[in-house]
């Protein structure tokens, strides 16, 4: 039969213009830019800059890196 799917965690870095703070599932990252890593799987990262908020997601594969970058100009 097929081998497992590989598991574990991955990286991704993160930046946003100019920045942002990131979190995932109310887990607090700090300021971009960051890497960060997070088990293998899809995540929805939450960038907040003042009064902007918004998300981006992602999926991580475990031992890989993969990115995430957001526009936090504007509203």
């Amino acid at each position: 039969h097929a081998p497992a799917p590989p598991s574990g965690p991955g990286k991704v870095s993160v930046a946003a213009k100019p920045w942002a703070k990131v979190s995932v599932k109310g887990k607090d990252f700090g300021l971009t830019p960051v890497v960060i890593t997070l088990p293998a799987g899809r995540h929805t990262l939450t960038f907040v800059k003042g009064s902007v908020t918004k998300t981006a997601g992602v999926t991580v594969k475990a031992g890989g890196t993969t990115s995430a970058s957001v526009d936090m100009t504007g509203e």
